[in-house]
């Protein structure tokens, strides 16, 4: 008895398992070497296109999809400072599944890769616990002063007599 209900059990689990696939590969740059950290990998519907989950690869480029239904999906792919890649249609079913990409080249997008400059300045009026200090020597509001007075009269709260 024991020993049927396991066979059972055992033949359930095995046809469970069955039924899903596994989806995997690595995401590498240009020199097809060195893998590209932390990009993100959308596994789609072949149908319509609908995210059905995502991954992130890993600090080789390595990613993989476990427990996926049989069907048709594409893989698609994105990364900071690299065009993005599809493939695909994958189709996972009784005879196929297990599908390895293994190395999916990912080119480097120039466009995205601009400069980029960051300009900031000191606010004019700072309030510490217990002073107000003024920054003269960068700030904008202040270039137009010829001298102290001057830069006093354009401090809040204060007033200078003549």
């Amino acid at each position: 008895m024991r020993l049927a209900l396991l066979s059972i059990m055992f033949l359930i689990s095995g046809s469970i398992c069955a039924q899903t696939g596994i989806i995997r590969g690595r995401v590498v740059g240009t020199d097809a070497e060195s893998g590209v950290p932390f990009a993100t990998v959308a596994l789609l519907s072949s149908g319509d296109s609908t995210v059905l989950k995502g991954e992130m690869t890993d600090s080789t480029g390595r990613f993989e999809f476990i427990d996926i239904a049989k069907g048709s999906y594409i893989v698609g792919i994105s990364a900071l400072g690299y065009g993005k890649v599809g493939k695909g249609p994958l189709v996972l079913d009784s005879s196929n599944t297990v599908i390895d990409l293994f190395n999916i080249s990912m080119a480097v997008d120039e466009q995205l890769l601009k400069e980029v400059t960051i300009k900031g300045e000191k606010p004019a009026f700072e309030r510490q616990f217990d002073k107000t200090v003024i920054n003269v020597s960068s700030n904008s509001l202040f270039k137009t002063s010829i001298n102290a007075i001057d830069v006093l009269n354009k401090s809040p709260g204060i007033k200078v007599g003549t």
